[in-house]
């Protein structure tokens, strides 16, 4: 069976052959055995769920004798879109096992995207390994061993609302209200993006109240949603980026996120918050 740590070997190490030796003579033909599928899954030892967990032989990823990755500084910096294209067929395929895989390959998938439009739809055109590329795929082979994703959750802990209008954000939790205006490098940004920062700054403005806790973000715009239970995009940067911070935030500090809709006209304390400032209040 072909891994995604096998895949990320390729790329991260000296050679630049595809998945020949992987998959045999035929490249469409992934041979497997039920005994290796098995392991995939396995039960926690706790009560909560059954918890999916992949697994792989990082050994092989190192150099003779090392235990260790392959130095970055041997990466080769071009590859074939087609053999980029495989090994992230692997990754999203590893997601459903992974809690925060879907955090570490929509970059990779839209520079892909990017080199194909550049070589008009050639999967044989090369494509660029940047340094964005490099540590997401450095952080597939390096935390897949402590990585695993929990089937079941418990019910959010606690309901936080935000809103973004043309003047600024707000965000409100437990009778609890914060909100700020937009400096000059995010006034200009698009509605989405702006509905993300006001996510960003909320958490960050109650991160005395939320550490370690479920959060469900009730937001009125779908697009900011789907990037947070997603954990980010491949059509728009900046709004990946976004994600990305939220999501490092909620590491950081030890909690998950949800994001749910609400209608605009019901979301009013976020809302008007979001259009009216006082001083001493608000902030970011």
């Amino acid at each position: 069976m072909v891994t995604c740590a096998r895949g990320c070997r390729i790329l991260l190490g000296n050679t630049g052959k595809v998945l020949r030796e992987e998959v045999g003579d035929n490249p469409r033909v992934c041979h497997h055995s039920p005994s290796r599928q098995q392991n995939w899954w396995e039960r926690s030892r706790g009560s909560q769920a059954l918890l999916p967990k992949c697994r792989f032989d990082f050994k092989k990823l190192a150099r003779p004798g090392s235990t260790q990755p392959p130095a970055l500084t041997q990466v080769s910096q071009h590859f074939e879109a087609g053999q980029i294209h495989k090994v992230i067929g692997l990754l999203v395929a590893a997601t459903s096992a992974i809690e925060l895989g879907k955090l570490h390959y929509k970059r990779i998938e839209r520079a892909k995207i990017e080199a194909l439009e550049t070589t008009f739809g050639d999967f044989e055109g090369w494509m660029p390994i940047t340094d964005e590329i490099r540590k997401d795929l450095t952080w597939w082979i390096t935390e897949l061993e402590t990585q695993d994703r929990k089937i079941f959750r418990k019910a959010p802990e606690i309901e936080m609302f935000t809103d973004a209008s043309n003047l600024g954000w707000a965000g409100c939790l437990s009778g609890h209200v914060t909100n700020g205006r937009w400096g000059p490098e995010e006034i200009d940004l698009h509605i989405n993006a702006r509905e993300l920062l006001a996510i960003l700054f909320t958490l960050k403005a109650f991160t005395h109240l939320l550490s370690s806790l479920y959060i469900k973000v009730m937001c009125d715009n779908t697009t900011a949603i789907n990037y947070v239970n997603e954990m980010g995009g491949v059509r728009s940067v900046i709004c990946d980026v976004i994600s990305i911070n939220i999501w490092d935030w909620s590491v950081k500090h030890d909690a998950w996120i949800t994001a749910s809709h609400i209608p605009g006209k019901c979301n009013i304390l976020a809302d008007s918050a979001s259009r009216s400032f006082n001083t001493d209040t608000s902030g970011n």
